[in-house]
Order: C-alpha cells, then structure tokens, then sequence
C-alpha cells in the first residue's frame, strides 16, 4: 500500500491551499479565481476548483485534498466533465497524494489535460509556503518583543547625558527633561507608571513650535469670540425689501402672418388662355360722379332717331309721344 504524504502541505485546509495555488498561477500571467457557482461547481464535489484566464486560453483546475485514496481514472473522467461543462481550453488535476499508472497513461494521450501530483504540488506552491511562514514568524517575534518591552522595569541612570539635560527628582525615576523644552503635564495616576514615562519622554515640543502653537490657538479663539459677540450683542440686519413685480408687465408681441395668396396659371392651349383680361368696370352714383348728368329731352330724341317707325307724325325736331302699335281688327264670330 502507498504511503501517504504527512506535512505541512496535507495539514493546511483547503481555502488555504486554493490560494496558494491561485498565487502560483498569478506569478505565471494567469487571472485566477476560485470556482463557487456555475457547472464546475456542480461536479466538485467536497474538492477545490480553479478557474485560470490566461490571455488567449482559460482553464479548470480540479484539485483532490483531505483525501487518502490516490487518484483513480474515474477522477480523470470527472475532470473531462468539468472541462466539457465549462467550455475550457485544457484542465489541470492536482493532488496532494499520488495518481495510478493507469490515470497517469490515460492523461498522457491527450494534450490538453495535465496531472499533478503531491511531490510536484509541493514544490509549485513551496515558495508561497515560506514566504507566509517568514511573515508570521515576523509577526511573532514583534509581539514578543513589544509584550517584553512592557514588562520589563524602567531603569535611569546619569551616565552618558550631556550637560545640557536635567533630570526630575522623586522617589520614581522619571525620563529627562532637556532645557527650553517644556513637557505636556499628565495626571499622577499615568504619571508614575511606565506608560507615563514614555509620554513624558516622547511627547515634548520645541521652544518655538510650542509659541507658535500657542498664537494660533489663541489667535483662532480670539477671532472665534469676536464672531459670537458681534452675532449676539450687534445690531440687528437691515430688513430687505421685497421685490414687486411691475404694474404693467409688457405684452408680449403678437407675429402676424401674411395672408398666402393662391394663383392658377392656365395651361397652354386652354381657350381661357387666349382671352384677353376682363375689363374693370366703375360703377358709380350720380352725386359721387364728375360727369353731367343725362338730359331726359335729348334721351327722347335719341330714340325718336334711332326709330323712326314709332313716329310717323313726327316732324323733324318735334318732340312727340310714341304711338300705340296699331291691333289687327277683330273678327268675327
């Protein structure tokens, strides 16, 4: 029987080892993400699934962890499933055990499909191992050093100091105080702690920063006040009148249209054509006209010479009453 792989790579759990394998491929140009939804996921099962796109390819990444059997053909089978499934360019089977004869030949016949088994597992995400291994130990030994810095007693001495510090007198050692540097006052109950002397060592302030510190805040409080009291105790504001719209407001102008005027050109060779333009014709009354009015003799006249058979009696230049036309006689019964 096959021994088992017993080290840090098969104690790690799986969300861990999916990262670190997502960081591998990261370094190799590959977008990695973790399968959780779509028709890989229904295959997987209780293994990891990966997801790589690459530039021109995309990829499925089956890995087997937690598992004491190797892995089988069927899992090889699986693994084309997966690849159908999500329409993949080439799959990966990874493990963190070791693959029989008979899945490592089978995979060999086909381009597309590579096994991975524990040994080269370990050295493809062995790299990321250290580097989160290193980070931790860092990690640690910082906190070690931080909790023995605190718990050790704070010890003062004169040796070594320049002329120009001063040290506080008192039954607790306290951190020195440098001339023309005047320290930020701190309550008894931190002052005479460890965490006290630390802030009266650190926190201090140069002679001129401290002044021009203090002219600003003062400064700023200053105008602050003189705000409030011109707010509170000034006159109040002018009242605004308010504005009135104008009595006659002005009317907008009105566009008037010209009236569009409709003219039918005869066609050629209508008779209407031809004809010359009506004349116009003025019809006006007697007493808005210029021309003498019609002598009611000399109309008589006119007619007596345009017919002469209704006057046989008329001498010329005589006026008479038109004859009656004369009846044809009666005749007889």
């Amino acid at each position: 029987m096959r021994k088992r792989n017993e080290d840090d790579v098969s104690g790690i759990g799986k969300e861990r080892l999916g990262g670190l394998l997502a960081e591998y491929y990261r370094t190799h140009g590959y977008r990695a993400e973790v399968v959780a939804t779509g028709p890989a996921a229904v295959h997987l099962g209780d293994d990891l699934g990966l997801r790589l796109y690459g530039r021109d390819d995309y990829l499925i990444v089956l890995c087997k962890h937690g598992s004491a059997s190797p892995v089988l053909y069927s899992d090889l089978q699986r693994l084309l499933d997966i690849m159908v499934a999500e329409n993949a360019s080439a799959a990966v089977l990874a493990t963190t055990g070791e693959i029989i004869p008979a899945a490592a030949e089978a995979a060999q016949e086909l381009d597309y499909v590579r096994l991975v088994d524990g040994a080269a597992l370990r050295e493809m995400i062995g790299p990321a191992m250290a580097r989160e291994a290193d980070a931790e130990a860092q990690i640690r030994t910082r906190a070690a050093e931080a909790s023995s810095a605190q718990a050790a007693p704070v010890k003062q001495t004169t040796a070594g100091v320049d002329a120009d510090t001063a040290f506080a007198v008192g039954e607790i050692p306290v951190a020195p105080v440098r001339r023309g540097r005047p320290t930020i006052p701190l309550p008894a109950a931190i002052e005479n702690t460890s965490l006290g002397q630390v802030l009266t060592r650190e926190i201090t302030f140069d002679s001129y920063a401290w002044r021009v510190l203090a002219v600003v805040v003062g400064g700023g409080g200053l105008i602050f006040a003189s705000l409030l009291a011109l707010q509170l105790f000034g006159p109040p504001p002018k009242p605004v009148a308010p504005i009135v719209a104008p009595v006659n407001p002005i009317k907008p102008v009105e566009e008037v249209l010209p009236t569009p005027s409709l003219s039918i050109e005869p066609r050629p060779g209508d008779p209407a054509a031809q004809m010359p333009p009506p004349k116009a014709v003025t019809v006006s009354s007697g007493q808005n006209s210029d021309r003498p009015q019609a002598n009611p003799d000399e109309a008589i006249r006119v007619i007596q010479s345009t017919t002469p058979e209704m006057w046989p009696n008329r001498r010329p230049g005589e006026p008479r009453e038109p004859r009656e036309p004369e009846r044809p006689p009666a005749k007889p019964f």
